[in-house]
C-alpha cells in the first residue's frame, strides 16, 4: 500500500474516532416540578432528579431561570456515567396568585441544553371587582370597587394610592370581614381623557405586605 493512501486511511479513522467520542446524556425523571404551598408558606422548595445515561462524565456549567423568584442550583462536580444528580429549586411566590410557570435552563459541559419548568399552584389571595372603573361625562358619579380576600386573613389596610392623582378616595375605605370596599371619585378636568392605576397596599395575617392593582379611566 502506498504511503499516501495509508495516510488518508489513518486520517479518516482518526476523524471517525473523534466524531464518536463518548459524551454524557442527562435523562430527567420529570422536566416539570409542581409546587403547592401550605398555608402561610413563603418559600417553596423542590428538586429535579436526573441520571447520566451517557458514556462520559458531565458537569452542569449553568443553571438559570427567567425570574428572580425562582432560584435553581447546579449539582456540584462531575456526574459519572450511570450516576444520579439533582437540581434543587427554591421558589418565592411573593404576591403572586393562581398558577405560575417559570422556566429553568440547564447547560452542561458538553454544550447540551435542557429545558425544565417549575409550576406553582398558588391560592387565589384576592379578587377585585371590578378591576376597571370607568367614569364618563363632565360630572360622573363616584364608583365603588370591592376587594375580597380569601387567604391569610384578616388583612390590614395600609394605604391607597392613585397615579396620576386625578382620582381620589372618597370617604374612608370600609373593611368588613374579608371584604374591602373603596369608593373613588374623579377630580380631574371634565374634558380630559385620563387613565390611572390605583395601588392598594395591605398587610396579611402573617405580617406580609401585598400591593394589589386596579385601573381607573375618565372618558369625556
Amino acid at each position: 500500500m502506498r504511503p499516501q493512501r495509508l495516510f488518508r486511511i489513518c486520517f479518516a479513522s482518526l476523524g471517525l474516532l473523534l466524531g464518536t467520542a463518548a459524551r454524557g446524556e442527562l435523562v430527567f425523571e420529570s422536566t416539570e416540578l409542581v409546587l403547592k404551598p401550605r398555608p402561610g408558606e413563603r418559600k417553596l422548595t423542590g428538586e429535579f432528579y436526573f441520571t447520566n445515561r451517557g458514556e462520559a462524565p458531565v458537569t452542569l456549567t449553568e443553571v438559570s431561570s427567567g425570574c428572580s423568584c425562582t432560584v435553581p442550583e447546579a449539582a456540584e462536580g462531575a456526574v459519572a456515567p450511570g450516576a444520579r444528580g439533582v437540581v434543587p429549586v427554591t421558589y418565592s411566590p411573593g404576591s403572586r396568585q393562581g398558577r405560575q410557570i417559570q422556566p429553568v435552563t440547564v447547560v452542561t459541559s458538553d454544550g447540551k441544553t435542557y429545558e425544565l419548568r417549575v409550576v406553582a399552584d398558588l391560592p387565589v389571595r384576592v379578587t377585585i371587582a371590578p378591576r376597571l372603573l370607568v367614569f364618563s361625562g363632565p360630572a360622573p358619579e363616584p364608583r365603588d370597587v370591592t376587594l375580597t380576600y380569601s387567604a391569610d386573613t384578616p388583612v390590614t389596610l395600609l394605604e391607597v394610592i392613585s397615579r396620576p392623582p386625578a382620582f381620589v378616595v372618597e370617604g374612608t375605605p370600609a373593611l368588613e370581614g374579608d371584604e374591602l370596599k373603596i369608593r373613588f371619585r374623579y377630580a380631574g378636568e371634565a374634558a380630559d381623557d385620563v387613565r390611572a392605576t390605583a395601588r392598594v397596599r395591605v398587610r396579611d395575617a402573617a405580617g406580609v405586605e401585598h400591593t394589589d392593582v386596579l385601573y381607573l379611566r375618565h372618558a369625556p
